[in-house]
């Protein structure tokens, strides 16, 4: 226990200064108390449980401001007279008492006797070398002693006894000894009605595991738990328990035998038929029940009526109906039906989804039809699982004797699903009803050619870009040749304007969607329409026998149809927005180069383009006259045109257009998209160089590495730029990590590096060491020099909040090399790379990040890498071999340069 206390201080003590920053925060460590949970509410101490049961006791440990032992005592205190009894605890955190223990506490401490006690109980932590007592939380818990049975046999025994003795006395004393044992006999009747008024009656107490009942039909399985402490009448007996639900509101009861031992579950259904059969609760109303346990002993003859009834707990109780009723819905695979003597065996097939009426039992489902024309309906049972089919033969039987329906006439026929429960007694005539279908039935009388006929929607059609996917659709009916035969259907469009005309062969089944791009096609490539004009199109439909001998087409009508079409401009896109026109090296033979989507001007006729260069700032235009889609151009072409538009060596960079012009004729034209470019004289970055004296880290930070070599100069600190004040070290640290800074010199001494003495750096040698990271992790160190003293230095120490990205490979690259160059990680670290003796001549330089370019900043040396700079040039002055440092996470350089 006490190293684990020691443990758990030093990891508070590194937690705490863990949360440190530029200065030391001390937090005072406060006491903790502990916690006690006990395994039963009541306790029943008699003869037959002394020996075999115990109290259960858990509890939290106390934590205390000052290390040292902590004992733990349980308590147990009256609260008449402030008496406490008190027992050692020997185990760790959990123990179990003997029933016998706990009364011999009770009685020979307490001085209690027999009867209920109600006491409180807790623990107390204590340190007897720091004096602190820590005292739990307390918990009531109710003692129930029972009364010790007197040995009746030995009592009259020993009064026996002692009647023969006094016989045994002289005659003198007979009257006395008479008057004695009358008196003694007396006593013992006393005593004998004193033990009976003793017996003490022990009522049961119960538990339910919840007081919310809520049951519908989807939880009738989930349980409830009752238990229960058995009751005692102080006889040699054993006791029958009974579940007992009162309904105040309705004056109704329920009672229930109970068959487990001190526990048993009820399932919500059972609860829901005591609820509706005994208690008479209705659905949807909440009711609030008292509930408790009545004991009877199992004797015979109870003529005392004994009977024992625990406290009532309330609960409340509600029964959901399930309401939602849910109709059902169907499909039929035909809506126009015709029925003729070929094809009787055909059928139609009806599926439909089941009805819910929110009960617990099966439905009938019945077809129904109706026509409203002749006034007559029809139900057919529908005995299938959800999907059912009827011959045309049955069905024609249906409508020419149910519905009454006359041959070779077209009929509208109100088509619906009903349904109804199995139950008995549906005196609330309980049925639903899908919503209602129209089909079209037809009973033709002989055989006769029966021509298709043509149905279409929309009639009136304008397409244009936004509504390509919209459909016009195309609807029929069957045609008849009189004979077994393969039918095929085309649909006919003609234009009387332009007198052309055309057919799509039709594949569905008496049904057909064609898109309005489809339709467009059409209509521009066949029927020879232009865009928004307004026609009318000529549409009828016909069917073609297999051996294409026969023909029928449908009456004709028509529908109005508009292409809609805007002129669409080329789209224009060019290689780059910035060109540069004073180094031909940065550029190939084609500098700028243009293309462009055809544009549409509504018309048949070729288009001519002009791509034009533009600076209206100085009203200066280029046009050149395009055959094609593209147009390139070299460095020496845009050299010999920069006059013309207004770029003067020496002068600022001009911001010009570009764009194309598509031309049909001279009043027929459509411009492009305009994008705006930079035409420039490049200018040399200024790059700053400056002499610096840097640091690097020595000490026990890492995992590995050189540790306290300070002649290891490779943990280099960096700068942001060559003006910064601010070194800036990176890197993931140990656990308790120590280090110094180390100052760039020709000789290295141990006197002479920076530690921290009290928060403050110095330049003090021995056991300075810096201490300002205690728990594992990236930090950023920032460390600022200034003027003067040591005194007005600085450090700091942030964590970073997330982890950084890895990186698997990282190099330098450029024309300042012959070759790339890989980088190396430093020992015991991952972000931090470097390489010795890389050679630099006259170039651009950068950083390649797994095939992420950095840019160098225009501070060559020291400086901070990036996506955003701008790509520099290392002038010839600065050629020469140099050691690279560089730090992935943030992107620091270092470029030291070697004799």
């Amino acid at each position: 226990m006490k190293h684990w206390i020691k443990y758990a201080i030093v990891a508070f003590i590194c937690l705490i200064c863990a949360c440190k920053k530029d200065k030391d925060i001390t937090i005072e460590k406060q006491n903790k108390k502990p916690y006690l949970t006990i395994s039963k509410d009541d306790i029943i101490l008699n003869k037959e449980n002394l020996n075999s049961k115990s109290l259960k006791l858990t509890w939290t440990n106390a934590e205390f401001a000052k290390t040292g032992k902590a004992d733990y005592l349980f308590c147990i205190e009256s609260s008449k007279d402030k008496n406490t009894a008190k027992l050692s605890l020997t185990q760790k955190n959990t123990e179990s008492i003997p029933y016998s223990k706990i009364k011999e506490l009770l009685t020979n401490t307490l001085k209690l006797s027999s009867g209920d006690h109600t006491l409180k109980v807790y623990i107390i932590a204590r340190q007897n070398e720091n004096n602190i007592d820590l005292k739990s939380n307390v918990i009531d818990i109710k003692f129930i002693i029972s009364p010790e049975e007197n040995n009746t046999e030995e009592s009259s025994d020993d009064n026996k006894k002692d009647t023969v003795d006094e016989n045994n006395n002289t005659d003198n004393n007979k009257d006395s000894d008479e008057n004695n044992n009358t008196d003694e006999n007396n006593d013992g009747d006393k005593n004998k009605d004193d033990n009976v008024k003793e017996r003490v009656e022990v009522k049961p107490t119960f538990n339910i595991n919840t007081s919310d009942i809520s049951i519908s039909e989807e939880n009738l399985n989930e349980e409830i738990n009752f238990t229960w402490t058995n009751a005692d009448f102080g006889l040699e007996a054993e006791n029958r328990y009974y579940l007992n639900f009162i309904c105040n509101e309705l004056n109704s009861s329920a009672s229930v035998t109970l068959s487990g031992k001190n526990e048993q579950s009820f399932s919500l259904a059972e609860i829901k038929k005591i609820a509706i059969e005994q208690l008479h609760i209705n659905y949807d109303k909440i009711y609030t029940i008292d509930v408790n346990i009545s004991s009877e002993p199992i004797i015979e003859n109870n003529t005392e009526n004994l009977k024992l009834v625990s406290d009532n707990k309330q609960i409340t109780i509600k029964l959901i109906a399930k309401k939602i009723a849910i109709k059902p819905t169907f499909s039929i695979d035909k809506n126009i039906i015709s029925i003729s003597e070929d094809n009787l065996n055909e059928n139609i097939t009806i599926n439909w989804t089941d009805a819910d009426f929110g009960l617990k039992a099966e439905n009938t489902y019945k077809l129904n039809l109706s026509s409203e024309e002749n006034k007559s309906t029809y139900s057919i049972e529908l005995s299938g699982k959800n999907t059912q089919s009827f011959t045309y033969e049955y069905l024609k039987k249906v409508a020419i004797e149910q519905l009454h329906i006359n041959n070779d006439k077209e009929y509208s026929i109100t088509v619906n699903v009903s349904a109804e429960p199995k139950i008995e007694n549906n005196t609330e005539e309980l049925k639903l009803v899908s919503d209602n279908k129209l089909i079209t039935i037809i009973v033709i009388s002989k055989k006769v050619a029966v021509k298709p006929t043509l149905n279409i929607n929309p009639t009136n059609i304008s397409i244009g870009d936004y509504n390509l996917d919209n459909n016009l659709v195309v609807n029929w009916t069957n045609a008849d040749f009189g004979k077994e035969t393969t039918i095929n259907y085309s649909l006919n469009l003609s234009n009387s304007i332009n007198n052309t005309r055309t057919s799509i062969d039709l594949t569905g089944n008496n049904t057909q969607n064609i898109t309005y791009e489809e339709l467009k096609k059409i209509s521009l490539e066949q029927l020879k329409l232009k865009y928004n004009i307004f026609y009318t199109i000529e549409i009828s439909i016909t069917a073609t026998s297999a051996d294409n001998t026969e023909k029928l087409s449908s009456t004709s009508s028509t529908f109005s149809l508009i292409i809609s079409k805007d002129k669409i401009a080329p789209k224009l896109t060019i290689s780059n927005t910035t060109i540069n026109l004073s180094n031909k090296e940065k550029y190939n033979s084609k500098s700028l180069i243009a293309s462009w989507t055809n544009a549409d001007l509504l018309t048949d006729d070729t288009y001519s383009y002009k791509l034009i260069l533009e600076n209206s700032t100085a009203n200066k235009k280029i046009s050149f006259d395009i055959n094609g889609n593209s147009k390139s151009f070299s460095f020496e072409e845009l050299n010999n045109i920069k006059t013309e538009l207004g770029l003067i060596d020496g002068n600022n960079d001009i911001n010009a257009y570009i764009y194309v012009n598509a031309i049909n004729e001279p009043s027929n034209s459509t411009k492009s998209n305009k994008i705006n470019i930079t035409i420039t004289l490049e200018k040399q970055t200024e790059i700053k160089v400056a002499d610096i004296k840097g640091y690097n880290l020595v000490g026990n930070m890492f995992e590995g590495g050189e540790l306290w070599n300070i002649n290891y100069i490779d943990y280099q600190l960096f700068l942001d730029n060559v003006d910064s004040k601010e070194f800036i070290f990176i890197a993931n640290f140990k656990e308790n990590a120590e280090f110094k800074i180390v100052p760039e010199e020709d000789y290295k001494e141990w006197d002479h590096v920076i530690g921290m003495i009290d928060g403050q750096l110095t330049w003090e040698g021995g056991e300075t060491n810096i201490k300002k990271i205690s728990e594992a992790g990236y930090y950023k160190l920032i460390f600022t020099v200034a003027e003067g003293d040591i005194s007005n230095y600085k450090l700091s120490v942030e964590k970073l909040t997330t982890a950084p990205k890895t990186y698997t490979a990282i190099s330098i690259e450029g024309s300042a090399l012959d070759n790339p160059v890989s980088l190396e990680k430093e020992q015991g670290l991952s972000h931090n790379w470097f390489k010795k003796n890389v050679t630099l001549k006259e170039g651009n330089l950068k950083f390649n990040l797994d095939n992420t370019i950095l840019n160098l900043s225009n501070s060559f040396n020291y400086g901070k890498a990036s996506k955003e700079a701008a790509e520099i040039t290392i002038p010839a002055e600065l050629a020469g071999n140099y050691n690279v440092y560089f730090n992935d996470i943030e992107g620091y350089y270092i470029f030291k340069k070697l004799n």
